[in-house]
């Protein structure tokens, strides 16, 4: 965890070159946590399964994550669930 900036602002970051090792589901529960406690977050997942949103709710796995809309020059914003 990095220190805090003048703003407050702290950055976690869990990163593995395997998958399988539990990265999402930690990053589900952390930002589930900070949520409880009214701590605003932002929680992303580079995994190409976008599993993430279904462990926080989502319905239905989106087609395609918010790395191929920023790849194909589009706004990557409706990839994003707010919740």
């Amino acid at each position: 965890m990095t220190p805090p900036t003048p703003a407050g602002i702290r950055t976690i970051a869990l990163v593995s070159p395997l998958g399988g090792t539990g990265q999402t589901t930690v990053v589900a529960n952390l930002a589930c946590i900070l949520a409880q406690r009214e701590v605003p977050g932002l929680a992303l997942d580079l995994c190409a399964q976008n599993a993430l949103g279904l462990h926080l709710g989502r319905a239905k796995s989106v087609k395609h994550g918010w790395v191929q809309l920023v790849d194909a020059d589009q706004w990557w914003g409706d990839a994003a669930l707010e919740n």
